[in-house]
Parts: structure tokens; C-alpha cells; sequence
């Protein structure tokens, strides 16, 4: 602690020596506040302290009285403590908040030293994985004698309701003058700890999370010393109970006498332990071990363990289910730094089950040092059953091995598939021998990986000249974990073989692996090893790089071998060349690594860096003039750093993939590393035509540690410094799939510092002269001009702005154009972002903004808003109207693709789930009074405003009325004036209310159409004024005139418009008109003549060609019929889009039979025959 202190004190002459006192301390420790204030009182034979003591937000009083001169001074002591936070004094200690209370006093008589309660309470319990405590509180009574130190009426109350209750004492060392007697005998240097504890409904799940829920209850009792531990356990845990007896003695060894004794039972279900019962017998030693093992040892031991019914997922929920019965006893020495010099175990699982599937298994082994003088096991778990049986570890042993798991699922642990092994192992672990087969098929590995295939092949002699052989092959490795769409994720090796022969002092490794094809390209490695391990020295291989060959999409080739050496204490490679592509050359001239000296030199050339994206057929699209780099580097790692590496550009291009290849323009690219002692700085500069340039520096100080590794710790401090200058963004917009012209020039510098883990930047962005245009809309925002101000806590848009004059004069004369553009448009935003919350708060305004700028679109803007952000939403608030404004579309609306075409390069984006992103829009609209409109016929001006909300999980709804003022339709070479046109919105944005009547005017009778009802249900009905039937309003909206019944001319014209304004036959007044003009049916639509498909035309009076099965005249076709009697029916096709005419005689000669004549573009007669099916 660091910090200010006083002190004061007086003291009397006189007997009983008066005394009075204080102390204090302000100041810091760590990063606490620290105060303590003390005062000291009464006599100097009879003191009395009081402290009050804070630290951080942690407090505490103290009030003790003392007898200066008796043989236990401390009579008296009251402890009062609050604010107790564990995890604020030590990283990684568990968080809680703690009160401490203790009224405790010296008795009047007898060996007490102190004695009252002492309670603790925890304010904020919690379970452990939550990072808590879950202690509720504690109450004891404290007894503190000369011979024990002890709590009575133990009682922890723990989260979930569970208490632990009891005693717990400890008996200090006895001293060589003690004479207590009452006291059980201490064990020297250590004492005894006694404990007896009763446990009552223990939640397992409130102490700890992960754990399943289970309730405990029992007794434990426990005696420790330095000597001897004994402990006793009688548990229920859930439906089971456990109980269980154990000790542990240690004295130095002195075999054969058995010196340590362990004993352990645990039983299941419904087996309990009668309480007082004897101890099992102490098993005898090991006296099956050799003897110079008990004469070098300090320790020995021995354990014996019965386990009943016993399941794992009691204890963690991602442990296999499983009934475990379990037999086991074990024996040896420990070394006397407690390490296990020789060690017998035999185990037995006499009938357990694993997921429900048999276990059962039994064992014997025996350890002595680095062998296994005896071994055999045999494992059958659920199905997969384990044999090893013989010795390893000195010459002459021999242990075979023995696997078949064809169900690995069921073991659990995340594996899975099916394998299988056999093998024998023989010799020492300095000169092993011996042979393994080794298969697997469709196999899951824990963390999430899997392998399609695995087969293995090991053969292994003795000796340094001892034959042997290795050969291993796996397909398609990869994870199992799948991506956010459910599809698993590419395999990161589609297949690999490694082969390996000849002797320990001399042989050949080769090795194959190749990817999953990317872009239809597989890409591939091979390598050869040549070499041996030299006998009589510390293991290191010495040899030659053999071959190097990288194939697919990027190619490289080892020109020659390349001596190689590889060791514990040295790793160096030989110079190395190797063919990069078609010209590029990599040099490796010193390659070499030891724990005190590192060195790396080399260059490389010609290396072609292709961003062009390949064609479907693998093929690769070849760039004209591709990015070709080089670069040298020379570095040396030792005390010290030293040395410099660069990569530059040799020639070339980068042509980035958009609407339009573009090209960078590059002229320079480099990047240095410099290292000087321990200074690593980096500069990049990169320049081109297009790109601008960008330039950047950075800057830290490596640490070696007392290893001899450099390293970066995240604490080390960095700097930097960024510059960016774009003369012109044009090329950006070339990358875009929309007709998008990007204008302008970028400036930005940016700073970076702080340290690794936590860095801090800031920097400033400007944006000049920019524009914004999209060509087929006619969207073009002009004048443009941006400045960003950043650092690591917010970004700040200061200004953008644009100014942006008109450039373009609409169709309409009418609107008062001089005027609004008199003065230049602007538009202009502004605001900030935080960067840890994405919290934004931003403002945008426009003034006579020309948003679109074409003669037959154009519209000037003006309004405002604001929209307010987080990281998960967007609220958006805005008012706009427009100042003026023509909008011109074509008299028929252009042809496009149907749903169901799909251009390539251009498939759409998957449709994103619900609950992302979320957003809150309420924008109005004012149309003004110069928006006028002319589209497919209709000419006018639009008014009125809308409303328009959107909102998370709703439809984008409108409130609101756009209303036609003036103006006309044109239709059928007839010019309807606009009496009334409303459209109101009091919902969905795409089912508005109609209200509309066209009028032909100026005539004897003024006909029309009236549209009401919605978009998605329009009812359209004729009006006249005077009121006449439909078909005479039909007559003066398309004739001027009343129909005349006899003339086929007017059926020709009020037929195609009957159908065009009030659909097709069937009812209402196309009925009406078919049977005022004397036809029993007519119908007008798209079709084709002869409709009645036929694969060959009649050979009695047709010319006999084949006729294909779809349309013979496609297009508008009017169909007139009359019925001349009941059987015979007379039909008559004229195609409105040509000249082609059919007339068609019928004669039902029965129910299934009838004759067809047809005259005209097609003569024929033929005979229809009809088949129906139910």
C-alpha cells in the first residue's frame, strides 16, 4: 500500500498507567482506496482498541479488550465487516457479497481462551459457473481452547434450501511441556483436523449449473493428519446412495510391513452399510513387487474400491448414460516426490450397462518404472470390445493388441463410425518393434471432426538397421459442424497417403494430399523425404528434401533436392529453388532455426497473383497483363532482431470482377518489414491510375522472454499511421450490376495506437466534388462534398452535402421551372455512431433537391428527417414533399422475364429469416401541386400526401389520399376527361380504395367508366348521363353515337372493348351486347384459331400436313357462334392481329362422336372421338 499515516499517543506515569491513542492511513493499494482509523483507550493494563477500516468497497469495525499482563491476553473482540467482494481483491475469485459478524469473549474460569458466535451471510449467492458462491450464509460457536480450536453447531445454508451441519475442530501440534490430557493426541507438525457433518437437501443444479439435478443428503465424517487420513461417507444422491470408508497411512518404508492402507466401498440402489460395522481388513502389501523397488521407495499404498450402480451423467449431463459396476484394487510404491515407482492393479466389471448396452470388462497390470511386466485386459463397451495381453518395455516383451468397434457411437464422447486394430508391441521404449493394422470407416472424432476413411499399415524391427514399414491413407476429412444454412461445410482435405520404407537409419517417407475441388480445381501437394536417424546420438533426422510439387491453382515444383535436417535443438534446410507458375522462381538461401539463433534469407520472382475468377468449366480466365510480384527478405533472429523483408510489384494489373472488368491502374505496390534490435516496423505504399494511393506505416517492440522466444505479448504498445487519396471514384461504380456513375475524390488519414489487445484509432475522412448517378432512374445527386471525423469510441459525420444544380428540362411546360431552379438544389446529413453500442443519432435535410433528371422523369425534392440506430434497429422519421415534378412512363409496359427465369451471375439472394435487423420508418409524403403524370394513356396532375409506416413483423402500411386534379384518359382513340380520381389509403400499401369516373364529354349522351372498390378487388361498371343500357354506353364512349344493330363493323369495334373494359363472356353486359346483336355466344381474348389440337389435318379435304400440337395463330382472337339447331353449331374465328378466318360447322352425331368442317386458313374435316375418366 502506498499512502499518508499518523499516529499519537499518550501514556500516564502513574499506576494504572492511563492511556489514550490514535493511528490512521489514507491511501492506495492495488487499485483500492485505503482508510483505517484507530484509537486506543483505558489503561495500559487494561487496553481497549477500536478500528474502523474501509478498503475499496469493503468495511470493517473491531472492538477488543485485552489483559496486558495474564497468560491470555485477549479478553474481548467484536468483529463487524460488510461489502466483501472476493472476486474485487483477485482475479478470477469467484464474486459474492459477504457480511462478517463475531461477539466473542474470554469464559470466566477454565482452559478458553475465546468462545461466542460468528456469523457470515452472503447478500448475492450464486451458482459457481455463473462465476458466484453459492453460500446463502454461516453460523457457528466458536470454542477456542489451548488444545483444539473448535466450531460447534456448524451450519452452512447453501442456494437451493441445502444445509451441511455439524462440528469441525483442530487440534494444533502438541508441544514437548503439554500436559492436557482431555484432548485427543496431535500429531506433530501438522495437529488433527476432526470433522462430522450432516447433509440435508443439497440442490446439485444450485451450486453449480452444468451439473444435472440431484439432491444430496448424508453424513460424512473425516479425520486428517500428517501420519494418517481416515474418512467415512454415508450418502443419498438422487435415488442412490453411497456409502463409503477410507484411510491413508505414510511412514517411510520399511517392506515387507504393510505401511499405508486405503479401503473403499461405494454401493447403488438400494444396497446401504450398516453403521458401525467393522472395517474391512487392510489388504496385504505388495509384496509381489521386487524388492529393491520397496527399499528405494518412501511411500507405499494400497486401495480397494467397490462401485454399485454408479452413473456418469449424474455427475455432467454430457456424459453417456451408464450403470457402472465397478471392483477394484491396487498396490504400490511412490517415489519420495510422490511419483508411482511400481504399481499392480486388477479391476473387474462384473455386469455394468452403457447407454443401455452391455459393459463388462476385467483386468490385471502391473508397472514397474518405464515397463509393464504384465499386462491383460479385456473391454467389452457397448459392443466394442478391447484385448491387450503380454509385457512392453524390455527386450524380449511382446503385448498384443486387439480392437473391434464397429458401434463407436455408443461409447459417446462425440465419436462415431466404425474401426477396428490388431497388433503386437514388443521391445523398450528406446528401441520399440512390432506391427499395427489399423482401419476406420465414416468416423466422428470429438471436437465436431470427421473422416470418411482411414487405413493404416504399421511394420517395425529392432535396431537401428531394423526394416520398416508405414503406409496411411484417409478420404475426405472435415468438420461436422454445419454453417448458419444447415449445409456442412467443404472438407478441408478430400483425401491423403503417406508412405514410408526402408530403415531407421535410411529411408523414404512420400506423401500426397489434395483439397476439395474449389472453382472446379482440386488443388494438390506432394513431398519426398530421404534420410535416416544416425544411431548413438540425440534423435535427429538428417537427410534431402527429395520432391516438392503444388499443383492446382497455384502451381510450384522443386527444381533439385535441398539437404535437410531436423532435430530438437536444430532445424536447417539446404537451398531451395522452386517453379512457381509459369515464370515465377522462389529461392530459399538459408533456411535455419535453433532455441539461439534463427536465420532466413531468400527471394522470389515472377510470382503471377491471378484475382480473376474461373469459368464453369474450370478453365481459368486469363487476365492480358496479371499482378506479377517480388520480393526479398533476409532476416536473423538471435538476441536480437535483424534484417529486412520486402514485397513489391514486378508488372502488371489488378482487374477487379463487377458489371464491368475493371482495372486498378497500378503502378507501385510495396511493403517493408524492417526489424532492428527489437524494434518490428512495417510501411506499405500502394499506387495506381485508379486506386489513388495508400500509404501506411506501423510500429512495436517485440519482448524476449528468459526462454530465448521473441514474442508479442497482447499488452505491447503499438503505433500507425494510414493515408488514402483516391483522385477520382469512378472505377468504383463500375463495379456495380446497376447502371451506377460514382464521381468525386476521397482523402482520409488515420492514426492508430494503444496496445495489441486494446488498440485505439482515429482518423478523418474528406469527400470532394461527388456525385451519385443512376442512369436508368435518373437519379443524380451532384456537388457532393463529406467529412468524417472517427476515433475508437464514435464516428462523427460533420457534414455531407450536396449542392447539386438542375441539368435537365421536363416534357411539362406547365411547371414553373425558371423559378425552382433559379438557385442550385442541396441536400445535406449529419450526425454520430458509437461505435460500442452502434447507438446513431443523425439529421438530413433537402432543398429543391433534383433527385431525378431526365425530360420524361424529373422531380425536385425538399424535406427532412431524422434516423436514430443501434446495432439490431433503425428508427426512421421523415417529411418530404415535392416542389415539382413529370413522370413518364411508356403507353405499355415493357417486356420482362417471367418468375421463373433465372439469369446466371445474377441469381438472387436467399430470402433472410425473420428477427434480424429490425426497422421503424414513418415517412410522409406531399405530392404538392406540380406533380403531373403521364402514363399508359393517362395525362394529369397528381396532389394530396401519404403517410407511409413500416414496422418490425408488419406489412409497410399507408394513410392517406392521392387525388387526380384535371387531365384525361385516352383509350380506344377516345380522349375521357377525369371527373373524379381518388385514391385512399387506410392500410396495406397495396390495397388502396378506388374512386374513379372517366367521362367521354361533349356528347348527346356523356358515357364512362366508373372504378370503385380496391386495387386488389376493382369493380368497374359503365356510367352515362343520360342513363342508357351498357351497350348503348359503350357505343357513345367508343362510337361518339348509338350502336347500330345490323352493322358487323360496329360488333368488330364494341366487342374488343367490351372485353378489354369488363373482362370476357360470361354474364353481366358482354351477355347483354351478344344478345342484342343476335349471337348465342361470342368471346374476345388471347388464343389461336382452330383451337382444337389435331396431329394431322383431315385427308378428305385437307392438304395433308402435319400440324405441330400448340398454336396455329396466336394472339387477340374473336370468336361469334349460333346455334341452328340442337346438334348443329355454326362458329366463326376472325384473328384481330392478321387476316387469318375461320369458320367452323359442328354436327353432334352422339354423345361421343361429332363431324368438323372447318373453311378457311384451314380446310379440313374431321371426326372427334371423346374419352372421359373418373
Amino acid at each position: 500500500p502506498q499512502g499518508r499515516g499518523r499516529a499519537a499517543l499518550a501514556l500516564d506515569g502513574v499506576v494504572p498507567f492511563a492511556l489514550a491513542g490514535e493511528a490512521g492511513f489514507d491511501g492506495i493499494f492495488e487499485t483500492h482506496a485505503v482508510a483505517v482509523q484507530a484509537t486506543l483507550a483505558d489503561s495500559l493494563l487494561e487496553p481497549r482498541l477500536q478500528a474502523r477500516a474501509t478498503l475499496g468497497a469493503a468495511h470493517a469495525e473491531v472492538d477488543a479488550r485485552v489483559d496486558s499482563f495474564a497468560a491470555d491476553p485477549l479478553r474481548q473482540l467484536r468483529l463487524k465487516a460488510g461489502g466483501i467482494d472476493p472476486a474485487a481483491f483477485a482475479a478470477g475469485a469467484p464474486s459474492g457479497e459477504f457480511a462478517i459478524e463475531a461477539e466473542l469473549a474470554a469464559p470466566a474460569a477454565g482452559e478458553g481462551l475465546l468462545a461466542g458466535p460468528i456469523r457470515v451471510t452472503n447478500a448475492r449467492p450464486a451458482a459457481m459457473d455463473a462465476g458466484g458462491i453459492p453460500l446463502e450464509a454461516l453460523s457457528a460457536q466458536l470454542d477456542w481452547k489451548r488444545a483444539e480450536l473448535a466450531l460447534d453447531a456448524v451450519e452452512f445454508r447453501l442456494a437451493g434450501g441445502g444445509t451441511i451441519a455439524g462440528r469441525v475442530a483442530w487440534h494444533p501440534p502438541a508441544l514437548p511441556d503439554a500436559t492436557a490430557s482431555a484432548a485427543p493426541a496431535a500429531e506433530a507438525g501438522f495437529g488433527q483436523f476432526v470433522a462430522a457433518l450432516e447433509l440435508a437437501g443439497i440442490d446439485t443444479r444450485a451450486l453449480d449449473g452444468r451439473l444435472p439435478r440431484q439432491i444430496v443428503a448424508g453424513r460424512v465424517d473425516a479425520e486428517a493428519g500428517a501420519q494418517r487420513q481416515t474418512a467415512r461417507l454415508a450418502l443419498m444422491v438422487g435415488a442412490a446412495r453411497i456409502d463409503a470408508d477410507a484411510s491413508l497411512s505414510v511412514v517411510p518404508a520399511a517392506p515387507p510391513s504393510p505401511v499405508a492402507a486405503a479401503s473403499a466401498a461405494g454401493e447403488g440402489g438400494a444396497q446401504t452399510a450398516r453403521e458401525g460395522a467393522a472395517a474391512p481388513p487392510v489388504p496385504a502389501p505388495a509384496t509381489d513387487l521386487p524388492a529393491a523397488v520397496h527399499a528405494g521407495a518412501a511411500r507405499s499404498f494400497t486401495l480397494s474400491a467397490r462401485l454399485r450402480g454408479v452413473d456418469p451423467r449424474a455427475l455432467r449431463s454430457e456424459l453417456p448414460s451408464a450403470r457402472l459396476d465397478l471392483d477394484l484394487d491396487a498396490r504400490g510404491d511412490l517415489s519420495a516426490e510422490g511419483l508411482p515407482q511400481a504399481v499392480a492393479l486388477d479391476f473387474t466389471l462384473p455386469d455394468s450397462r452403457l447407454d443401455g448396452r452391455p459393459l463388462r470388462g476385467e483386468g490385471r497390470l502391473r508397472v514397474e518404472g518405464l515397463r509393464v511386466p504384465e499386462a491383460k485386459i479385456d473391454l467389452n463397451i457397448a459392443g466394442n470390445t478391447l484385448r491387450a495381453e503380454g509385457a512392453f518395455g524390455a527386450p524380449g516383451d511382446s503385448l498384443a493388441l486387439r480392437l473391434d468397434a464397429p458401434a463407436l457411437a455408443a461409447i459417446g464422447f462425440g465419436l462415431g463410425g466404425r474401426a477396428g486394430a490388431e497388433g503386437r508391441i514388443g521391445g523398450t521404449l528406446e528401441a520399440p518393434n512390432g506391427r499395427l493394422d489399423l482401419f476406420g470407416e465414416n468416423l466422428a472424432l470429438p471436437g465436431d471432426v470427421r473422416l470418411a476413411g482411414l487405413n493404416a499399415r504399421v511394420r517395425l524391427d529392432s535396431g537401428i538397421d531394423g526394416p520398416f514399414e508405414l503406409a496411411l491413407g484417409l478420404s475426405r476429412l472435415g468438420s461436422r459442424a454445419r454453417g448458419a444454412d444447415g449445409a456442412p461445410p467443404p472438407d478441408w482435405l478430400a483425401s491423403a497417403r503417406i508412405e514410408a520404407g526402408g530403415t531407421r537409419a535410411r529411408h523414404r517417407l512420400d506423401a500426397d494430399l489434395a483439397t476439395p475441388k474449389v472453382e472446379g480445381v482440386a488443388d494438390t501437394l506432394r513431398l519426398a523425404l530421404e534420410g535416416g536417424l544416425p544411431a548413438g546420438e540425440a534423435p535427429r533426422w538428417s537427410g534431402r528434401l527429395a520432391a516438392l510439387e503444388v499443383g492446382g491453382r497455384f502451381p510450384a515444383r522443386l527444381q533439385a533436392p535441398a539437404t535437410l535436417e531436423l532435430g530438437a535443438d536444430r532445424v536447417r534446410l539446404g537451398r531451395v529453388e522452386i517453379e512457381a507458375g509459369d515464370k515465377g522462381r522462389i529461392r530459399l538461401l538459408e533456411t535455419a532455426w535453433s532455441p539461439t539463433q534463427s536465420v532466413l534469407r531468400g527471394d522470389l520472382a515472377g510470382l503471377v497473383v491471378e484475382t480473376e475468377p474461373r469459368r464453369r468449366d474450370g478453365r481459368p480466365r486469363r487476365n492480358a497483363d496479371p499482378l506479377s510480384l517480388g520480393a526479398r527478405w533476409d532476416l536473423a533472429v538471435g538476441r536480437t532482431l535483424e534484417g529486412e523483408a520486402r514485397v513489391f510489384r514486378e508488372s502488371g494489373d489488378i482487374s477487379v470482377e463487377g458489371e464491368l472488368r475493371t482495372r486498378l491502374g497500378l503502378e507501385k505496390l510495396e511493403a517493408v518489414l524492417n526489424a532492428r534490435g527489437d524494434r518490428i516496423d512495417l510501411a506499405v505504399d500502394v499506387q495506381g491510375k485508379e486506386l489513388g494511393s495508400v500509404q501506411g506505416e506501423a510500429g512495436l517492440r517485440a519482448r524476449r522472454g528468459a526462454d530465448g522466444l521473441w514474442s508479442v505479448p497482447p499488452a505491447t504498445a503499438i503505433r500507425g499511421a494510414a493515408r488514402i487519396d483516391m483522385p477520382s471514384l469512378a472505377w468504383l461504380g463500375r463495379l456495380s450490376q446497376e447502371s451506377v456513375e460514382l464521381a468525386g475524390r476521397i482523402r482520409g488519414d488515420f492514426t492508430v495506437g494503444g496496445t495489441i489487445e486494446s488498440p485505439r484509432a482515429s482518423g478523418r475522412i474528406e469527400g470532394r466534388e461527388l456525385g451519385f448517378t443512376l442512369v436508368d432512374q435518373g437519379l443524380m445527386l451532384a456537388g457532393g462534398e463529406l467529412d468524417v471525423d472517427f476515433d475508437q469510441e464514435r464516428v462523427r459525420l460533420e457534414r455531407l452535402e450536396f449542392v447539386s444544380e438542375n441539368r435537365v428540362r421536363p416534357r411539362e411546360n406547365r411547371i414553373p421551372f425558371e423559378r425552382l431552379t433559379a438557385t442550385p438544389g442541396r441536400f445535406t446529413a449529419r450526425g454520430e455512431l458509437a461505435l460500442d453500442s452502434g447507438a446513431g443519432d443523425f439529421r438530413f435535410d433537402a432543398d429543391r433537391l433534383p433527385l431525378l433528371q431526365r425530360d420524361d422523369r424529373w422531380m425536385l425534392l425538399s424535406g427532412g428527417g431524422t434516423a436514430r440506430s443501434t446495432f439490431e434497429s433503425l428508427a426512421l422519421d421523415a417529411e418530404f414533399r415535392a416542389d415539382a415534378g413529370y413522370l413518364e412512363f411508356a403507353e405499355a409496359l415493357p417486356p420482362s422475364l417471367s418468375d421463373d427465369v433465372v439469369v446466371l451471375g445474377r441469381e438472387p439472394a436467399p430470402a433472410q429469416q425473420g428477427g434480424g435487423f429490425a426497422v421503424n420508418a414513418d415517412v410522409s409524403v406531399g405530392l404538392g401541386d406540380a406533380l403531373y403524370l403521364s402514363a399508359l394513356g393517362l395525362e394529369t396532375r397528381l396532389a394530396g400526401g401519404l403517410r407511409i409506416r413500416l414496422q418490425p413483423g408488419r406489412p409497410l402500411s399507408a394513410v392517406g389520399t392521392i387525388e387526380t386534379v384535371g387531365g384525361g384518359y385516352r383509350g380506344y382513340g377516345q380522349n375521357l376527361t377525369l371527373e373524379r380520381g381518388l385514391i385512399n389509403f387506410q392500410g396495406p400499401l397495396d390495397a388502396p380504395g378506388l374512386n374513379i369516373v372517366a367521362l367521354r364529354k361533349g356528347l348527346e349522351v356523356e358515357a364512362g367508366v366508373a372504378i370503385t372498390g380496391s386495387a386488389k378487388r376493382p369493380q368497374i361498371k359503365l356510367v352515362s348521363d343520360p342513363e342508357v343500357p351498357d351497350p348503348t354506353k359503350l357505343s357513345w364512349i367508343v362510337l361518339g353515337r348509338a350502336p347500330d344493330a345490323g352493322s358487323g363493323a360496329d360488333l368488330g369495334l364494341l366487342l374488343p372493348a367490351a372485353a378489354a373494359l369488363l373482362g370476357g363472356p360470361g354474364g353481366g353486359m358482354t351477355e347483354e351486347l351478344s344478345r342484342s346483336l343476335g349471337f348465342d355466344s361470342f368471346s374476345i381474348g388471347q388464343g389461336e384459331l382452330n383451337s382444337t389440337t389435331r396431329t394431322r389435318s383431315s385427308r378428305v379435304l385437307g392438304s395433308g400436313q402435319t400440324v405441330s400440337g400448340g398454336p396455329s395463330v396466336a394472339g387477340q382472337v374473336l370468336s361469334l357462334g349460333k346455334r341452328l339447331g340442337p346438334d348443329l353449331f355454326l362458329n366463326f374465328e376472325q384473328g384481330l392481329g392478321g387476316a387469318a378466318t375461320l369458320v367452323k360447322l359442328t354436327y353432334q352425331v352422339s354423345r361421343r362422336l361429332s363431324v368438323i368442317a372447318r373453311g378457311g386458313t384451314d380446310t379440313a374435316l374431321d371426326l372427334q372421338y371423346g374419352f372421359s375418366f373418373r
